[in-house]
């Protein structure tokens, strides 16, 4: 097989090319690409390293009981909750305890992590 080169002087150049037999190419590229699957494979079945539980965060509780009479406008009791803020105390829940349908006792719950 021969093609032309044309130099931008409009000269010609002249080579000939072999033929390179395709049958031992493909061999090649399909063993390559076999190969390539073979070792991805192997990769994904190899086991996972056991994931290591993160620390567990320790924490300190307060309850507050109150009683349920009073009003929570009480500026005392809103220096009580916001010194407990200021202490690191986060307010987690509050559960209120009837007596006969009536509301008798208010529990404030609260958590901060330990150092």
């Amino acid at each position: 097989m021969r093609f032309r080169l044309v130099h931008s002087a409009g000269r010609e150049y002249g080579r000939s090319m072999k033929a390179i037999p395709l049958a031992p190419v493909a061999c090649i590229l399909v063993l390559l690409g076999l190969a390539a699957h073979l070792s991805l494979r192997a990769e994904d079945e190899k086991e996972p390293e056991p994931r290591k539980a993160p620390a567990r965060q320790k924490w300190e509780h307060l309850a507050l009981p109150r009683d349920a009479s009073k009003p929570l406008s009480d500026p005392e009791f809103a220096k009580q909750i916001n010194g407990f803020g200021t202490e690191g105390w986060e307010l987690v829940t509050v559960l209120n305890f009837a007596k006969d349908g009536t509301t008798t006792k208010t529990v404030y719950y609260f958590k901060r992590p330990l150092d």
